[in-house]
């Protein structure tokens, strides 16, 4: 998937391999270490996959995040279960394709070929635990029925597992797990209301190392209003060293921030008094439900638009402290974007369409509003979830919006531009009329690339002399510059209100998949063989050819009447499929 199919790029990839990357943490009141493989009910840490021989299934492709809520590189021939005792009995849900969101809860999951109803292939049993605690079953053990360590089994809270005769494994205090002694965080509360996870340093740089996909996760396993996670100066020297990614892992909620986001030179220069380096600096996350006046205000903005609220907002705010001073920090554009999943309310075929969301918006400090890329995952499942991609602060929110646009109804692009519409991302103009075949000039084309990728409109660092601050496009270029979407002409002009081409809009969308993740490399070979078919190949323009090729293999352009039509000016409605099509293919919205 590029950023879910090779990031969500970074990060997510049980079938039996699920359990490849098991890290067994604890924190609180103590960790938990699985007895070794030769145990009487094959209770073990499984540190490499366990391939079953005539698997449907490619092992290997399979991931697992318990804690984060989701199931990566599945297939539909896989299933799982919450609520099964054995194996066998129990709901069993079929798995979807690439991404399968799991609600956690505590207890057991148990995982499978769906085409196993006599557990012949069962492929992991896996002990949820209170406080984040988990243990891994041997799915190649002879009998499959869990036993219950007594380290995890006062801390399981709402098992339907009622096990009978169940054997007790004792841990091996030769072999204790090292987080047992020095959990990886401790819970502080204050009479605010305010939760803070302090991070023990040592135990989380060394979850760094030992990570090869670099991620510190921080597991927050109960419901809190507000949460504040404080990261000092050594650990945020290690996750810039590291490249990394910090996860906060809620019951419902993930949020996941890379920490290029925030430029270190930029955070430094932020203080009044600036120290002289990040190991002086301690940033803190804080994530929490907004207020009743914030939901009020944002509700309000909304209601201009008939935009709905759907589910429960999140507010994430980001500061850094030094020296007695705190200042707001706001993550910068790079090709990296926050990631944020929340589950989808679930609704019947009775409720209303106002119910179902439609996209997600980020409402910011300064009032302003704006839609972020949003892929819904199962939406027609009660395990639905919001998977959401941002670039800034601010309170998060899934949303509703069916706007009517009357022009459409027959038109050629009618479910791409609704779709669009839905997702905030194209606007109709007065009467409802969206004009699909009126052409789209250069700001207009900016203007819907930036809304797209979810950024923000911004002072430009470079001077366009024909961009002045009052045109109404000014922060939009603005930002399409500074994240390197647009450039402008050797003249210094952007000409905002020139029609764009085909060839245009491939270059502006080429910039724009690096920042959803899509590659962007290409052999000269390997544009040709996209190109050479194309009656018109010879129009194409030198310095458009990579971008060009790069939209013909992501599909994202196609040819007309076998021709690529390079010099040909866009319509609303062909850039509207476009730029749709590029989230698409980047699995930043659902097909």
């Amino acid at each position: 998937m590029d950023r879910y199919k090779g990031r969500y790029a970074v990060r997510y990839s049980v079938y039996a391999c699920c359990v490849s990357l098991l890290i067994i943490m604890a924190w609180g009141w103590g960790g938990v270490k699985s007895a070794k493989a030769e145990d009487t009910l094959g209770w073990d840490s499984l540190l490499s996959p366990v391939v079953l021989a005539g698997s449907s299934v490619d092992l290997q492709s399979v991931d697992i995040n318990v804690l984060a809520g989701w199931l990566t590189g599945t297939t539909p021939l896989i299933e799982y279960s919450l609520d099964s005792t054995d194996g066998i009995n129990g709901h069993w849900i079929q798995a979807d394709d690439i991404v399968t969101p799991i609600r956690w809860q505590p207890g057991y999951l148990y995982i499978r070929e769906q085409a196993d109803p006599t557990n012949n292939r069962l492929l992991a049993v896996i002990q949820l635990g209170r406080e984040g605690t988990y243990l891994f079953a041997d799915p190649t053990a002879s009998l499959m029925i869990p036993t219950t360590h007594p380290s995890i089994s006062d801390s399981v809270v709402g098992s339907a597992d009622p096990i009978i005769n169940s054997k007790t494994t004792p841990l091996d205090d030769s072999d204790t797990d090292p987080t047992a002694i020095h959990p990886l965080t401790t819970i502080q509360s204050d009479p605010s209301g305010t939760t803070s996870i302090q991070i023990n340093n040592d135990v989380a740089i060394e979850q760094l190392t030992a990570n090869s996909e670099h991620t510190l996760t921080i597991p927050v396993t109960s419901n809190h209003s507000s949460i504040q996670i404080p990261i000092e100066g050594s650990l945020l020297q290690a996750l810039y060293d590291q490249k990394a990614m910090i996860m906060i892992v809620f019951p419902q909620v993930t949020y996941t921030l890379p920490i290029a986001m925030l430029e270190p030179q930029k955070v430094i220069q932020s203080f009044a008094k600036p120290p002289v380096s990040m190991t002086s600096i301690t940033l803190t996350i804080q994530i929490k439900t907004p207020s009743n006046n914030d939901i009020a205000s944002l509700q309000s903005l909304l209601n201009l638009q008939q935009i709905n609220i759907v589910g429960s907002p999140v507010s994430v705010q980001l500061q850094a402290s030094y020296d007695g001073q705190t200042v707001p920090i706001s993550p910068q554009g790079t090709d990296q974007s926050l990631e944020l999943t929340m589950p989808v309310p679930v609704t019947t075929s009775t409720d209303s369409i106002s119910s179902k969301p439609t996209t997600a918006i980020v409402y910011q400090a300064d009032h302003s509003m704006h839609p972020v890329p949003t892929l819904i995952s199962s939406p027609n499942d009660s395990s639905a979830t919001a998977h959401i991609h941002g670039w800034t602060n601010g309170i998060y929110a899934l949303v509703s919006h069916h706007p009517s646009l009357i022009d459409t109804r027959s038109h050629w692009s009618s479910a791409d531009v609704n779709d669009m519409a839905s997702r905030l991302i194209v606007t109709g103009e007065k009467g409802g009329v969206f004009a699909p075949d009126r052409l789209v000039t250069r700001a207009e084309f900016a203007a819907m690339i930036v809304r797209a990728l979810g950024l923000s409109a911004e002072p430009s660092k470079t001077t366009f002399s024909d961009v002045h601050d009052s045109d109404w496009y000014a922060g939009v270029i603005g930002s399409a510059s500074n994240h390197g979407l647009i450039e402008g002409y050797n003249d210094t002009t952007f000409r905002p209100n020139q029609q764009i081409t085909r060839e245009e809009a491939s270059e502006i969308l080429s910039h724009a998949m690096k920042l959803t993740g899509l590659s962007t490399v290409i052999t000269t070979r390997e544009a040709n063989a996209q190109l050479n078919p194309f009656a018109d190949r010879k129009k194409v323009s030198n310095w458009a050819v990579p971008a060009l090729a790069l939209s013909v293999k992501y599909h994202i352009l196609e040819g007309v009447q076998g021709a690529i039509q390079p010099q040909s000016d866009v319509s609303r409605a062909q850039a509207t499929v476009m730029i749709r099509r590029l989230l698409q293919q980047s699995g930043w919205i659902q097909s």
